[in-house]
């Protein structure tokens, strides 16, 4: 006996049997209809699964069911965001310096910005920063250390570079790290050069400083990727490309380099004398004997008097220095027989943009050996220009 299903059964009157034909037709009827409403069904899951996958700018979910060849399909499904990527990992940047013959790589994130004797390379307010010189050059200031702030310097790590591993400490203070401390802050020599670097936050309350593992991991990637290379375009002691108060060709190995890169300007001097710097200021030490080239670019609002004469000036002689048509005179001061001052008159030339004044004194005041000041005005002759 065939069981009727309820729509079948509300069309029949109570207590009516159906004709066999009926039955017959009613049951194919709904066979038919059930496999059709099958079909429509699968074929409408097919077509809304091809038309999401389609469009993979919208971040829409869809289930996939997989299949294993030779096996039943499990009952189970995989869900899927189509639309989302994964966040890119940032390029590496190469950065060559040819003078001094080094390169490193450092992820674009990182901003680079020159500095003198020095890159420095920031993320955030953080700042890696890497002072370099030649080992027989004048230090620039950012090799010596001025003072650490305040924190216990805790050894941490090493770093391999070049083919050495150097110590890496943390200043930690009050449970947060304040700066990263490389080779116990001592330059490193490479033979050629020496390099000094550290990682730190100038731009940050010194309270709130806290240097994150993920940036101390980047700068330590950044020093190892350090190499030293062999297309270097000067010596310590070549000239950079320039205009140079005379044309000499004396080549002075056995003086040292002096070089301000932020106003363009470099010369030699004996090694056996000392430099110092200020604000717009050079003083070169010979025993009692000091000279000092003050500078400024001419679109400097800076004025530059020199000195006022304390007593006879008494003019020596003239010198043409970087060509030009005016030539600079050299005067003596006296008091009495002393030497009190020697002075070169304004040193500026129309095709470069930074002037300069020079003297020469002795704090002393036993005054002045014309001879020595004659050899430190000899420094002179190997200033160059090279803005």
């Amino acid at each position: 006996m065939v069981e009727k299903d309820k729509t079948t059964y509300k069309q029949c009157k109570l207590g009516e049997k159906m004709p066999q034909e009926k039955i017959s037709t009613k049951i194919s009827t709904l066979i038919i209809f059930i496999f059709i409403l099958t079909v429509s069904s699968v074929g409408c899951l097919a077509t809304g699964i091809k038309q999401k996958a389609s469009d993979p700018n919208k971040n829409d979910v869809i289930t996939v069911i997989h299949e294993t060849p030779g096996q039943e399909s499990p009952d189970e499904s995989l869900s899927l965001e189509i639309g989302f990527e994964p966040t890119p990992i940032p390029a590496n940047l190469t950065l060559m310096n040819t003078r001094y013959g080094f390169q490193l790589t450092y992820p674009e994130t990182w901003e680079y910005i020159e500095i003198d004797h020095g890159h420095e390379l920031n993320k955030g307010s953080a700042r890696l920063v890497i002072f370099y010189r030649w080992v027989s050059a004048q230090l620039p200031a950012g090799m010596v250390g001025t003072g650490m702030p305040a924190g216990d310097r805790l050894y941490r790590d090493k770093i391999n570079f070049l083919g050495s591993l150097i110590p890496v400490e943390l200043l930690e203070f009050e449970g947060k790290i304040k700066m990263v401390i490389y080779n116990e802050g001592k330059p490193i020599d490479t033979g050629k050069i020496e390099i000094r670097f550290f990682l730190e936050d100038q731009d940050t309350e010194y309270s709130a400083v806290d240097l994150t593992p993920e940036l101390i991991a980047d700068a330590n990637m950044i020093l190892e990727s350090f190499q030293l290379t062999e297309d270097i375009v000067a010596s310590p002691n070549t000239p950079e490309e320039g205009i140079c108060a005379t044309e000499r060709t004396i080549s002075r190995q056995d003086w040292k380099l002096y070089s301000n890169e932020d106003y363009g300007f470099y010369f030699y001097y004996p090694a056996s004398l000392e430099i110092d710097e200020e604000d717009h200021l050079v003083k070169i030490q010979n025993g009692e004997l000091t000279m000092l080239i003050e500078y400024r670019l001419l679109e400097e609002q800076r004025k530059m008097e020199g000195f006022v004469p304390q007593g006879e000036v008494e003019l020596t002689r003239f010198v043409n220095y970087f060509g030009e048509e005016n030539p600079n005179p050299v005067v003596v001061e006296r008091v009495g027989d002393q030497i009190t001052r020697v002075s070169l008159g304004n040193l500026i030339t129309k095709t470069t943009p930074v002037q300069f004044l020079v003297s020469i004194i002795n704090k002393s005041g036993t005054g002045i050996d014309i001879n020595q000041a004659e050899i430190m005005l000899e420094m002179l002759d190997y200033l160059c220009v090279t803005r």
